[in-house]
C-alpha cells in the first residue's frame, strides 16, 4: 500500500512522509515518520528559498538493529542567482549527551584542552565535512540511547580561502556538521559554516580564525539528503562500531563505496618507484641512515637529520631497503639497509637506548625541541627502532648479520623492560638513564608486537608478560575510549593510537586466545576505521587534486589537531584482514572490502615513472590537504610544500609487502 501525508511544517517548508507498507504496518510506521519530522527544525538566514523535506524509512537490505531514516531535503531560489543559508537542527532529546563527530571532536576532546578544537571554547562546534572522514554526527546517552546523523556527502565545491576578509560566499555541495551540547541537537548547516572558530593553519603561524558568516549560491533546484539513525548499545565503543558498521552499509548501497582493482602493473610500479628513495636520500657515515625532510614538487633535501623513527623511520627503512633489495634483485640496496642497521647498533645506543636522530652535520644526536631533544629519547621511536631491527634480522640471509642484529633486537629489547611501570605503560619520554621525563603513557601502544616477537624467537615468558601486561593497560584504554597521544608532534586524540592498540590487542589474542584481547581488537579496530575517509572529497579545478585525480576515499585523517589526511598504514590492513576471520560474514565481509580500499588508496599516492603526480619521484607525499587546513602554505587541493617522506616509503612498502607477499607480523 502507498501512502502519503503533506503538512504544513514551517514557514515556506513543507514536509513530506512517504513509505511502501503494508497495511498492519502503516500506523506504526507513520507513527515513527511523524515523531522523526517533529525533531526536525529549519532556520534559516535568508528568506528567498522554498524548501521542502521527503522523510521515510530506509532499509535496502541493510541488517542492523538500528532504526534508519532517510531524509531528503530539496531547496529552490525563489529569487534567481539568490544566496542563502539555512540550518537545520535535529532534537535528541539527550541529556548532557557525549558528542562524536570523526576526526575533530572524540568524546569531548578531553585530551585538547590546549588545543584549537578544545571544549573549553564552547559546547556548540560545527565543522566543514570536508574536515571529516565520515560525515556523521553521533549523540550518545548516558542510558546508552543513540542517535546519529549520516549526511551523504557533497559532490562539488569551489569554497575559497576563509583568509579572505568578510563572508564566505560559496558555490558548494559542502555542508557543515555537528552539535549543540546544551541542547542535545545534531547540526547540519547548509553551505559549510564553522563555529565557533575556523581551524585554518598550524606550525608556521597556527592561527585560528573567528567564525564567519557564510553564504552558497543558488542558481537551481538543489538537494541534501541525510539519514537519521537510532539505536542503543551498551557503551561508547560499542556505539561507534554499530554506527560505522551503518555508515558503510548505507554508503555502499548509495554507491559511495566500490571496492579497487588491482593489477600487476600498479605492484610493479610501486615496489620499483619506491626503490628511488633508497638510493637518491642515502647517508653514509658514522650513522647511516636516509634523510626524510624534503620539498614535495623538487624532491630537495630541506632539514639535514637522519630520524630513527616516527616522521624519519630511518632503521626501519634499512630493513626495506634490504628487503628490496633481496625482492628486486639489486645488490646495491642490500649493502645500503646493512650500513644503515649496522651504524645505529653500533654507534647509536646509550645505556641500552637509541637516540631519536643523528644530525650528519654536527656528527651529534639531534636538538631540537620539542621533536628532538639531545639528552632524553621518546618511547614510540625506541620501540619503532627495534621493529626495524627485528624485521632487518628477518629479511637478511647472512647468517653472521642476522646473529648480530638479533643480539641487538634482544639486548634492546632487556633495556625496555627496565623502564615498563608496574601498570604495563611505558611514558612517553625517559633520559638515557632511564628516568621519566614526560609521563603521558602514549609510549604503551608501540610496545606489545616488539615484546610479541621478542618472545616468539626466544619463548622467553619474561617476553610474554612484559607484552600482555602492556596489553593489559591497553585495553583499560580501549574501555575509557582515550585513544591519544601517540604522535609527537601532536599530544591529542589521533589514529595511530586507535591503530597501534588494534595491532597490540590482536597480536596477545592470536597468542593467548583469550576473549578480553579479542574484545580490546574490535573495539579499537572500529575506533581506528572512523579516522578514514568512507568518500571522496570534491576539489576546485583549479586545485591541484582536481588535475591529478587524486581520491581521498580510504586515505586518513591524522589528529584532532592535525586536520589533514595522509597514507598511515604499515602492518594495519593486513591485520585487520587476518582479524576478519574471527568476525561474523557481514562484519568480515565489510572489513575485507575495506582493507583493499585503503592499500589501493595509499598506492595510488605513490609518484612512479609513469606518472609523478604532482609530487617527485623517490617519495610518498606526506601532507593531503582535503580542506582548508595546512602547515602554512597552499590550504585545500594541495600537499604542503614539504614532506616527511622516510615515514611515508616505510608505510606504503610495508603495507603492500604485509598485504600481497607475506605478514611480518
Amino acid at each position: 500500500m502507498f501512502g502519503m501525508m503533506r503538512i504544513s511544517f514551517i514557514k515556506e517548508t513543507i514536509v513530506f512522509f512517504i513509505f511502501f507498507l503494508s497495511c498492519s504496518d502503516i500506523f506504526e510506521n507513520a507513527r515513527k515518520t511523524l515523531e522523526i519530522s517533529s525533531k526536525i527544525h529549519i532556520d534559516y538566514r535568508d528568506l528567498d528559498i522554498q524548501t521542502k523535506i521527503y522523510i521515510s524509512q530506509y532499509d535496502k537490505g541493510i541488517k542492523s538493529s538500528s532504526e534508519i531514516f532517510e531524509v531528503q531535503v530539496v531547496f529552490s531560489p525563489l529569487i534567481l542567482s539568490s544566496e542563502t543559508f539555512f540550518r537545520v537542527n535535529i532534537d535528541s532529546d539527550f541529556r548532557d549527551p557525549d558528542f562524536f563527530v570523526p576526526g575533530v571532536w572524540i568524546k569531548g576532546n578531553r585530551f585538547s584542552l590546549s588545543k584549537p578544537y578544545s571544549p573549553l571554547k564552547g559546547k556548540r562546534w560545527i565543522f566543514r565535512e570536508d574536515r571529516l572522514p565520515v560525515p556523521v554526527v553521533m549523540a550518545y546517552s548516558q542510558d546508552g540511547k543513540v542517535l546519529g546523523v549520516l549526511k551523504v556527502p557533497g559532490k562539488f565545491d569551489k569554497s575559497y580561502d576563509p583568509d579572505t576578509s568578510g563572508p564566505l560566499l560559496y558555490d558548494t555541495d559542502i555542508a557543515g556538521l555537528g552539535f549543540d551540547g546544551e541542547s542535545g541537537r545534531i547540526i547540519i548547516t547548509f553551505p559549510a559554516e564553522e563555529y565557533p572558530i575556523i581551524y585554518r593553519r598550524k606550525l608556521i603561524s597556527h592561527y585560528e580564525i573567528s567564525s564567519k558568516e557564510t553564504k552558497a549560491y543558488l542558481n537551481s533546484e538543489r538537494r541534501m539528503k541525510f539519514f537519521i539513525i537510532r539505536f542503543s548499545a551498551d557503551t561508547f565503543s560499542q556505539a561507534v562500531s554499530i554506527l560505522w558498521k551503518v555508515s558503510y552499509d548505507i554508503y555502499k548501497k548509495e554507491g559511495l563505496i566500490q571496492k579497487p582493482f588491482f593489477s600487476d602493473v600498479l605492484l610493479s610500479d610501486a615496489f620499483t618507484s619506491l626503490q628511488e628513495y633508497f638510493r637518491k636520500y642515502f647517508f653514509e657515515g658514522h650513522i647511516s641512515g636516509f634523510y626524510s625532510f624534503v620539498e614535495t614538487k623538487t624532491g630537495r633535501i630541506f632539514m639535514n637529520l637522519i630520524e630513527a623513527g616516527f616522521t624519519g623511520m630511518a632503521v626501519f627503512n634499512g630493513a626495506n631497503s634490504i628487503f628490496l633489495g633481496y625482492r628486486l634483485g639489486q645488490p646495491d640496496l642490500i649493502q645500503i639497509g646493512r650500513k644503515v642497521i649496522n651504524s645505529w647498533i653500533e654507534n647509536a645506543v646509550e645505556n641500552g637506548f637509541f637516540w631519536d636522530c643523528y644530525n650528519p652535520d654536527l656528527n651529534e644526536r639531534c636538538d631540537l625541541p620539542p621533536f628532538f631533544f639531545k639528552d632524553s629519547f621518546f618511547t614510540r621511536r625506541n620501540f619503532e627502532t627495534l621493529l626495524g631491527i627485528y624485521l632487518a634480522y628477518k629479511y637478511e640471509q647472512d647468517e653472521f648479520l642476522k646473529q648480530k642484529w638479533f643480539s641487538a633486537f634482544l639486548s634492546g629489547v632487556h633495556s625496555t623492560i627496565k623502564i615498563q611501570k608496574e601498570d604495563g605503560s611505558f611514558s612517553r619520554r625517559y633520559d638515557f638513564s632511564g628516568n621519566e621525563i614526560e609521563r603521558e603513557p602514549s609510549g604503551t601502544y608501540f610496545s606489545v608486537p616488539v615484546f610479541v616477537k621478542a618472545y616468539e624467537e626466544t619463548s622467553d615468558q619474561k617476553f610474554l608478560q612484559a607484552a600482555i601486561s602492556a596489553g593489559d593497560f591497553i585495553r583499560d584504554m580501549v574501555e575509557k575510549y582515550h585513544y591519544y597521544g601517540s604522535t609527537i608532534d601532536a599530544n591529542s586524540e589521533d589514529k595511530e593510537a586507535s591503530i597501534w592498540a588494534f595491532i597490540s590487542c590482536y597480536l596477545i589474542f592470536k597468542l593467548n586466545k583469550e576473549q578480553k584481547f579479542k574484545d580490546c581488537a574490535e573495539k579499537s579496530l572500529y575506533s581506528s576505521l572512523f579516522w578514514f575517509f568512507l568518500w571522496n572529497v570534491p576539489f576546485s579545478p583549479d586545485q591541484d587534486f582536481y588535475k591529478i585525480g587524486l581520491s581521498t576515499l580510504g586515505l586518513s585523517s591524522v589528529s584532532v589537531e592535525n586536520i589533514h589526511v595522509d597514507v598511515y598504514l604499515f602492518f594495519f590492513p593486513r591485520l585487520i584482514r587476518d582479524f576478519a576471520d574471527s568476525l561474523s560474514t557481514e562484519d568480515s565481509a565489510r572489513i575485507k572490502d575495506f582493507s583493499d580500499i585503503m592499500v589501493y588508496a595509499a598506492t595510488n599516492i605513490i609518484p612512479t615513472f609513469r606518472n609523478t603526480k604532482g609530487a617527485v619521484l623517490g617519495i610518498v607525499p606526506e601532507v593531503i590537504q582535503q580542506t582548508w587546513w595546512d602547515y602554512g602554505f597552499g590550504g585545500k587541493g594541495t600537499y604542503n610544500i614539504t614532506s616527511a617522506t622516510g615515514w611515508t616509503v616505510a608505510s606504503v612498502l610495508s603495507a603492500l609487502k604485509n598485504y600481497f607477499i607475506y605478514p611480518d607480523l
